[in-house]
């Protein structure tokens, strides 16, 4: 192909490139081209569209991708895919969808709005496999801000640090920064804080940390989310816990830099002891901390579901004191506490206490007994309970599904 060929091939992608991840795609090749009036009027709508709309569509890219991963993941035979070959199915679909919906003039706020049709909790969750769990890919390790801002990264790590113009960098400093200290610095926001080098990378994808980074960040603002400075974080906060396992907001800074992800031979003991004492025996339980904690039980249920050495934590205790608050936060209100997201948080930590890797069937049976004993404890989320095992049992194999419905129907005659 010579470069007449080549420069018209290009072009032609980038008109289809109907995806942001097709944009960042497109802007590396194009910005590795010879600058011609056509090339560079491309380059700066690209840039554009990301700068205004990038995180919006991110997030609706997102959305579709979990899609096809939990429909993916339900298959009958989707073990016998190696995790590589799952995700790039996920990840091809996803794209594939959310051109077919810019085409018809969809827009992002509708396709996020789909997620009001899923349960809090994935399809997968009884049959997480952790190797794929703890990918970077995997739709649930990503957020909006992360997706656009490593995928912008990996689109112009080859191109001069002058590609972005000013107005450009504003726009993404707006998405990627928070003011802190009274105006006298910024810092990353929290989604972007999680250290993607304690994850895998089989697909060895765009989704890691970079140089390029600086160019959008600056370098003061992007050294908070380098992986060295992750990790010394991560066991400063760890020391911090040792001294107040009750700490709530040092609990959801190391879910922030952790996550699912799998903290590394030098973090794994320190961290397995906190979670064996950590207290949450709260005198106090109310609307303005829930969040918190709920963050905090989903991020121990997690480690002790997909980390080494951890499944022998027995986090029942845990659930079931935060239950007897959130039971005493209804009556005290005279009325139920209904923000589902952290209930959404409450349920699926459940379900990682319960779970047992590779055994589906015995997770979901865990499940349900425990989810039955949570609301003799605390009705007040019978609801939301009721709502996520009917579109679990909607989803989900017979085989695992069965195991819920006996709970369903008791949810069912609750009011």
């Amino acid at each position: 192909m010579n470069a007449t060929e080549r420069r018209a091939a290009l072009l032609r992608f980038a008109q289809a490139s109907g995806s942001p991840v097709a944009c960042f795609h497109t802007l590396r090749l194009l910005l590795n081209e010879p600058e011609d009036v056509e090339i560079k009027q491309v380059i700066k709508e690209c840039l554009d569209y990301l700068a205004h709309d990038g995180t919006a569509s991110c997030n609706a890219f997102l959305t579709l991708l979990q899609f096809a991963f939990e429909e993916l993941s339900i298959r009958r035979d989707a073990n016998d895919l190696t995790i590589s070959i799952r995700l790039t199915l996920a990840w091809a679909h996803a794209h594939e969808l959310f051109t077919i919906f810019q085409k018809h003039g969809i827009s992002n706020d509708w396709i996020i709005g789909l997620r009001n049709l899923r349960p809090p909790i994935p399809f997968e969750v009884f049959g997480r496999n952790p190797e794929v769990f703890q990918d970077i890919a995997y739709p649930r390790a990503l957020h909006p801000e992360a997706l656009l801002l490593f995928g912008l990264a990996y689109a112009i790590e080859e191109a001069p640090p002058s590609t972005l113009s000013q107005i450009q960098e504003r726009d993404f400093s707006e998405r990627f920064t928070r003011v802190m200290n009274s105006g006298e610095m910024k810092a990353p926001t929290l989604t972007l804080l999680q250290n993607r080098h304690l994850g895998r990378n089989s697909l060895t994808s765009f989704l890691v940390w970079r140089p390029a980074i600086e160019n959008i960040l600056g370098a003061d603002v992007a050294a908070f989310i380098k992986p060295d400075i992750l990790k010394e974080h991560a066991r400063n906060v760890l020391n911090k816990l040792s001294e107040n396992s009750a700490d709530l907001e040092a609990w959801a800074i190391l879910s922030c830099i952790v996550g699912e992800f799998d903290p590394g031979d030098d973090l794994r003991e320190p961290l397995k002891n906190l979670i064996q004492n950590a207290d949450f025996s709260l005198q106090v339980l109310n609307t303005a901390m829930i969040g918190r904690v709920m963050i905090a039980l989903n991020f121990l249920c997690q480690q002790r579901a997909y980390s080494r050495n951890m499944e022998s934590i027995d986090l029942k205790p845990h659930i079931m004191r935060i239950a007897e608050r959130i039971n005493h936060l209804d009556q005290k209100t005279a009325h139920h506490y209904k923000a589902d997201f952290e209930l959404g948080l409450f349920l699926e930590a459940c379900v990682l206490s319960t779970t047992i890797p590779g055994d589906h069937v015995s997770s979901a049976r865990g499940f349900a007994q425990l989810t039955s004993e949570v609301v003799r404890m605390c009705p007040g989320i019978a609801q939301l309970a009721r709502n996520v095992f009917q579109r679990l049992c909607d989803g989900l194999p017979v085989s695992q599904s069965q195991e819920l419905w006996g709970v369903l129907t008791h949810l069912r005659t609750l009011h």
